[in-house]
This record gives structure tokens, sequence and C-alpha cells, in this order.
């Protein structure tokens, strides 16, 4: 979008040394000396899409099951254009103080250091809610991959955290740039495998879709799902991290507008055709609505390699901001002691991520507290806040439509999303506590969550 940069007038207002972030690493001459800035746009295209298309697109066609084919095709495409402008807002955020590399600097030179520091863990919270549930998705991907074993599922957790332990080394998500795009390409092939799976075996007689809301959802439950939707299109308190490792950062909008559009094409292609054949059945984790065989074994293996490395993108600049804290002089070391502390974030990090993915096993019940209570926020609120703010202290115009927008997303959307889709997600987590049994029990089919 190349009037973003034409209409955003660098009128900038005066700002101290103790204003800038405080992290040395952060500011643009020395990333630029790190050699940093290494991206195409095509390349973060790819990236931004990895990180997005974890576990969600699993949990689409259950959550439209749930809303009916109108609602539920207008949330696909609805939330893609909010996850789009909400994207756009913080681009706009970093033309104005080209020196924001985080949500966390964002908050301090809009709102002050008391912003920073609150932005700072709840961004590093989400970041690190996210992790468990790639942990979750990965085991049940095993377990439907290996239907047959009898294998718990916390034992198929504990695979995939071995299996992670040594790419997690990896310090930089251009480093990981490879993986992102045989993610992508497996994340493609699993949804047409499971697709095509879906359509071979054809609709079950007596198949019930609903046009509109099913009678069965309740206000509350129907609100919740479309929390579903915000954890599939959540992403956003990375992208200024994305944009820092740009070549070009002038391209940010071309490598988000298509990495949106994709997501919004796989978003929907998936749910329309999953809840087609499966309807009011299909399953919380879609590959659990597949029959054993082949299709379903090569797909689950593909999704858990997947979700394995949407893990290593979105823990890697967690571990990264948690290394700077704690272990500063060894940021940039390479010998064995700064691999050695690296070690020990990563390592302490996947084992809480461990622990919580055994405490809500339950896949959609996870996406949607998490979706409501982290995700409204991060997606909705805070883009537009820090948005209006810059604005404001340098004296740039609002257009009277993007301001519009913005209010109604701070003052109606956040605060509804969060109290009422996060009830809803911890009512319903409650039953399936009371329904399935508590953490750590043994199950071997898998938590699908399917009323």
């Amino acid at each position: 979008m190349a009037n973003d940069q034409s209409s955003i007038q660098y009128v900038k207002a005066d700002i101290t040394v103790a204003d800038r972030p405080t992290d040395p690493l952060l500011e643009p001459e020395i990333v630029k000396e790190h050699g940093l800035e290494k991206s195409h746009w095509s390349k973060t295209s790819t990236i931004i899409v990895a990180e997005f298309l974890g576990t969600g697109v699993m949990g689409l066609p259950y959550a439209t099951s749930r809303l009916g084919w109108i609602t539920g095709m207008v949330c696909c495409v609805f939330f893609a254009f909010l996850s789009y402008y909400s994207g756009i807002l913080l681009h706009r955020v970093k033309l104005i103080y080209p020196e924001v590399q985080s949500y966390s600097d964002a908050g301090k030179l809009t709102f002050g250091p008391k912003m920073q520091q609150i932005l700072t863990v709840a961004i590093y919270t989400n970041w690190f809610i996210n992790l468990p549930g790639f942990i979750m998705g990965g085991a049940s991907s095993l377990i439907s991959a290996f239907s047959t074993s009898s294998t718990c599922y916390y034992e198929w957790a504990l695979f995939i955290m071995v299996g992670l332990i040594f790419p997690l080394q990896l310090r930089t998500l251009d480093s990981l740039g490879f993986m992102s795009v045989l993610s992508n390409v497996s994340c493609v092939i699993v949804v047409i495998m499971v697709l095509a799976d879906l359509a071979y075996n054809g609709r079950v007689e007596g198949i019930q879709t609903n046009v509109g809301v099913p009678a069965s959802t309740s206000f509350i439950d129907g609100y919740g799902k479309l929390s579903s939707f915000i954890f599939a299109y959540q992403g956003q308190s990375m992208l200024f991290e994305v944009i820092r490792e740009m070549k070009d950062h002038n391209e940010f909008p071309k490598a988000l507008g298509f990495s949106q559009f994709t997501l919004m094409a796989i978003y929907l292609t998936t749910s329309v055709i999953a809840y087609y054949y499966q309807g009011y059945g299909v399953e919380g984790f879609l590959p659990f609505s597949l029959n054993n065989g082949w299709p379903k074994t090569t797909s689950s293996l593909l999704l858990a390699f997947h979700i394995a490395a949407a893990y290593l993108f979105t823990n890697q600049p967690l571990c990264n901001r948690i290394h700077r804290r704690y272990f500063p002089s060894t940021v940039q070391d390479v010998s064995i002691l700064g691999r050695l502390h690296w070690l020990i974030v990563t390592g302490g990090i996947m084992l809480a991520s461990y622990l919580v993915a055994n405490l809500i096993p339950f896949f959609s019940d996870f996406t949607n507290i998490v979706g409501s209570l982290l995700g409204g926020p991060i997606m909705f609120f805070f883009p537009c806040a820090f948005y209006i703010q810059a604005c404001r202290l340098n004296k740039i115009p609002i257009p009277r439509a993007d301001y519009i927008i913005c209010i109604l997303l701070m003052t109606v959307f956040t605060p509804t999303t969060v109290c009422l889709g996060t009830y809803s997600a911890v009512q319903s987590l409650v039953d399936d506590w009371s329904t399935f049994g508590l953490p750590f029990d043994c199950y071997l089919e898998g938590y699908s969550h399917n009323d």
C-alpha cells in the first residue's frame, strides 16, 4: 500500500533520549550493523503465513458448524480484513517512529514507560500462551496419525518436545526462513489431503448443516466461537519483529496483503469443504474427522511438522527477548556460553509450555480462551491506540474513516470479545473437565471436543 508512506507527514515530536528504546539492539543503525535486515517481501510474506497459520485452521470448521454457513463464511472474510487493517496501522506507526521494533517500544513512545511495562508483560504472555497450543496440536496430530497406539496424550507431547530441541537453537527468524517455506507447503498439502479424503468418502446420509446459526447455539456460545477466528488470524504482536528483518520496510504492506489473502483462502476452503461433508458432527480438531488409513496418517504427520515449525517461529522472538533481559552479554555471542544461555531459555519455555498444554488439553477451548482474552486486545485495541496516539503526538491528521473504525474496535469490539468470549470459553473448559477428566489423565483418542 504505497499511500501509507505518502499519507503520513514526518512531523516528529520532541523525543528525549530517555524516551528511546532502552535496548541498544533495537536501534535501527545497530539492527543494520548486525545484518538483521535481510528478508525480501516475498520471504517476509511466507514468514507471516507460517506465524499465523498454526493450529487455528484445524478448529475453524468446528466453529463454523456452530455458527452456520452465513456467519461462518462472513467471519472468515471479516477477520482477514481486520487482521490486515491492524497490521497496516502498525506499519504506519513504524513510519512515524522508525526506531520502533516491538509492541513495547511502541507503547513507550506513545504512552510512556508504564505502558511499555504493561505491554511487555502482555506480549510475553501472549507469545508464551500460544506455545502450549502448538504442543497440543502436535500431540493431537500424532494421536491422529497413530490412532491404534496405546500412547497417552502427554507422552506424545513429550515426543514433540524432544523433536524441537535442536531446531530451537536457531536464533533468528531469518535462519528459520527455509522452514517457513516447507511449513507452508506442508500445511497446504495437509489441507488438500484432508479435504480430498472427506470428499472421497462423501457425505454421510442425513448430514446436518445450517444456513444460519443453529438453534442449539446460544448467544454466548456463538460469540465464543468468534474467538476461533481471532485466534486463527492472530499474530500482530510479532509484526514489528518481522518488519525489523526486512530489507525494505516500505514493502511490508505488500507482504502483509499477500499473506492475509493466502490465509483467508485457506481458511475459507477448509471451513466450506469440511462443514459440507461433516456437517454439525465435524470434530474440534479436524484430522479426527478422517477415517483411519494412509491419508489420515500422512496428513497428520505433515501437520505435526507444520505445527512444530509454527512453534519455532513463535518461540524465537519470545526467547530472544528473555535472553536479552537475563543474559544481555551473550545475546550475540556464539560461544559455548552464549549457546548454553540460549538452551536454558528455550528449554525452560518449552517445559512450561508442556505443563500448560496438559492443564488445558481441549483444543477448541484453548483457542477460544487465547483468542478472547489475549487475541482481541492485541489484534484490535493496541494497533488502534498506537496509531491514534502517534498521530496526535506528531500532529498528523487522522482520516475520519480510520478514526471511526479505531474507536469502534477499541470501545465496542474489544471489550465484548474479551468479556463474552472468555466467559464462554472458560465455561466450556469447565464442562469438558467434568466430562473427559482432569489434566494428565491418559486419553488415547485425543481431545477433539465435539459436543
